[in-house]
């Protein structure tokens, strides 16, 4: 009977300390999942931040290149101008392009017209502010002068070109990281030095 009880005795004995164990061996276990925190909202800020950022980077390296389309009206005979440019910006800001304008001159008449061409190629400078962009360029290339006259039945037309250079400053607003609208004030002038015009243009355009 002894016997008997002593045994019960150390039974209960070893389950209750197995039970005191085991719990104890699981809070211990380095191998199990610690539980996760939840992060700071100014951690959580800062990693918004910075995608942002890598976006916007990836963006701007994305709309390197831009074009537009021009209207507007030049000084000293002019007339109506209407032109398109495009070119590429180097991630020092340095603007490469080219240009091409018409001047409808108001030389024109029921008599004739006269109109000159003005293609070349740009090099300026991007200075952004925000939405903003300036730049200051100057170009160089040809101001091709045609003209054609009625006579009776018959039309006589003449034609005159020269190196031409002209300097400036072009203004856009970024409606979208795509698309702008601005404004564009330009110097132009032959080098044989016969005279200068000024002429300003609205622009809009693309950036991609």
């Amino acid at each position: 009977m002894s016997n008997t009880v002593l045994r019960l005795v150390l039974a209960s004995f070893v389950l209750a300390s197995s039970a005191a164990v085991a719990p104890a061996a699981l809070a211990a276990d380095p191998a199990a999942p610690a539980p996760s925190e939840p992060r700071a909202p100014a951690a959580k800020a800062v990693d918004a931040k910075a995608d942002k950022d890598a976006t916007d980077a990836d963006a701007s390296k994305e709309r390197a290149w831009s074009a537009g389309a021009q209207l507007g009206a030049g000084s000293d005979g002019l007339g109506l101008g209407v032109g398109a440019r495009i070119g590429y910006t180097l991630p020092m800001r340095l603007y490469v392009g080219g240009a091409f304008t018409y001047y409808g001159t108001t030389a024109t008449s029921s008599n004739g017209a006269v109109y000159i061409l003005a293609p070349g190629a740009e090099l300026g400078y991007d200075a952004k502010i925000g939405p903003v962009v300036l730049r200051p360029y100057a170009g160089l290339g040809m101001a091709i002068a045609r003209a054609s006259v009625r006579i009776g039945n018959a039309t006589a037309t003449a034609s005159d070109s020269r190196a031409a250079l002209w300097a400036g400053a072009q203004v856009t607003y970024d409606i979208t990281p795509s698309f702008y609208l601005g404004g564009d004030v330009r110097l132009l002038t032959t080098l044989n030095g016969n005279g200068a015009a000024v002429a300003g243009f609205g622009s809009v355009g693309a950036r991609f």
